[in-house]
């Protein structure tokens, strides 16, 4: 049974030798088809961030079916796990977002050529019948998206099946899928303007809902400044 802290091999990944599950154990636990967590590498790596003593790097976000979890390798404790919580905080902006008031991260400088924090875009592969991208919003803070080759982004839904934890309800009326954001390249992200859904971008008051989201499905927990 998949553990907040496990880390199992899984034999589909191009490139990283498996997954280090980060959603927490009440959803784990549950009759749910899937987890969410990080890639993990054998080598470091460009937005790697190292797991002490255990000579492994965790990767990006990625949400995985249960079914896929090969081999358990290892399980990580409080101490493993601190530095990848520590990043994951950082890159989402949680600190910031998840505080009362909440405040926005700062913008990146330059000219945008990547997808920006808090806008909806149409991404990721088409699903469905008929085929199409589903609509995402942008939730990693512009200066690790103008760098990454890529945003971490949420999927929102309309359907009545989701709800729960992990999927607040939003003013626009969709519902965040918030235990499982995930990290997608640029290329896999309808930036350009006539592409975009309506609205075309969250409020800060609903950013701070999927920002409460992820910090309670993943078990963040972000200190005060």
């Amino acid at each position: 049974m998949a553990r907040r802290g496990l880390v199992c091999r899984v034999a589909r990944f191009p490139q990283a030798i498996g997954l280090l599950v980060l959603t927490n154990d009440d959803w784990n636990t549950a009759n749910t088809i899937a987890v969410g967590g990080v890639a993990v590498f054998d080598a470091h790596g460009a937005g790697r961030v190292e797991i002490p003593g255990a000579r492994l790097w965790a990767g990006p976000l990625i949400p995985l079916e249960k079914s896929e979890l090969g081999v358990p390798m290892m399980q990580l404790g409080p101490h493993e796990l601190a530095p990848v919580a520590e990043a994951l905080v950082e890159r989402l902006s949680l600190v910031d977002l998840c505080a009362d008031p909440p405040r926005a991260p700062l913008p990146a400088p330059g000219p945008v050529t990547y997808p920006q924090w808090a806008n909806v875009y149409y991404a990721d592969v088409p699903e469905g019948v008929p085929l199409e991208r589903k609509r995402h919003v942008v939730v990693s803070h512009d200066m690790h998206n103008r760098v990454s080759g890529g945003a971490v982004l949420v999927r929102l839904t309309t359907s009545e099946r989701r709800g729960g934890p992990g999927f607040p309800q939003l003013s626009t009326g969709a519902k965040a899928v918030c235990v499982f954001p995930k990290f997608l390249p640029t290329r896999m992200v309808r930036t350009e303007p006539r592409a975009r859904p309506t609205p075309g971008r969250l409020s800060l008051a609903d950013m701070r809902l999927v920002a409460l989201a992820i910090a309670d499905a993943y078990e963040l927990r972000p200190a005060p400044r």
